[in-house]
């Protein structure tokens, strides 16, 4: 009797497992909705908004900051939308959604941001990292050097206390509480000001994973 009960558990499982599997995963990914709001960051006012409230997950973050770096290096003269960028293996090995680009292909930085920024690309957005920050770093040569020659001798680091490394996470975790606690007063105070009606709870399941602001 004790076996048929078990046997019978595990068919309600496998069962329950499969109907997740065939109906309720497709459904749940085909039901993701298209999001946007466009705001007028002068006056607030909101100028589209759909799904606005929707709970979706961040996509494209860090895409975002590297297309900002990127076009601060353009502007800067650190590197031109025409330089020419050679593909390498980390970059072309990057999993899905991305261009196909092939170690050792070049392509110029133009298409790489289009890439990145229209079909968001993660090939694409790898190459534009390792462009742009390589360069960066080439471009403080000079003081490199100048810290080598100022500082000649090398002391010896003293070995971490005991306790450091926690010390350390405790840190960065308050820190992120902190981070989290002024984004939320901000995101309060633009609702008051502009009138918006916010749910900061909901706001917040939202963004558990990641940062506010």
């Amino acid at each position: 009797m004790k076996v048929r009960n078990v046997e019978s558990a595990r068919l309600g499982v496998l069962c329950i497992a499969l109907i997740w599997l065939c109906v309720v995963l497709p459904l749940s990914l085909a039901a993701a909705p298209y999001a946007a709001m466009v705001m007028d960051a002068r006056s607030g006012k909101v100028l589209h908004s759909e799904n606005a409230n929707t709970r979706l997950h961040p996509a494209s973050l860090t895409k975002m900051m590297t297309l900002y770096v990127t076009f601060e290096a353009v502007q800067n003269g650190e590197i031109s939308m025409d330089t020419v960028v050679t593909i390498s293996r980390k970059a072309a090995s990057e999993p899905p959604s991305k261009l196909g680009l092939r170690a050792g292909q070049k392509i110029k930085l133009r298409y790489l941001v289009r890439a990145a920024a229209v079909k968001s690309a993660n090939d694409a957005a790898t190459a534009i990292g390792e462009a742009v920050f390589a360069r960066a770093l080439s471009s403080s040569a000079e003081h490199r050097d100048a810290v080598r020659r100022t500082f000649t001798d090398r002391p010896e680091v003293p070995a971490a206390p005991d306790g450091f490394e926690d010390d350390v996470r405790a840190a960065l975790y308050a820190s992120k509480v902190v981070a989290y606690a002024q984004g939320f007063d901000l995101i309060r105070a633009g609702a008051e000001e502009h009138g918006w009606d916010i749910d900061l709870g909901a706001m917040a399941r939202i963004w558990r994973g990641g940062c506010i602001i």
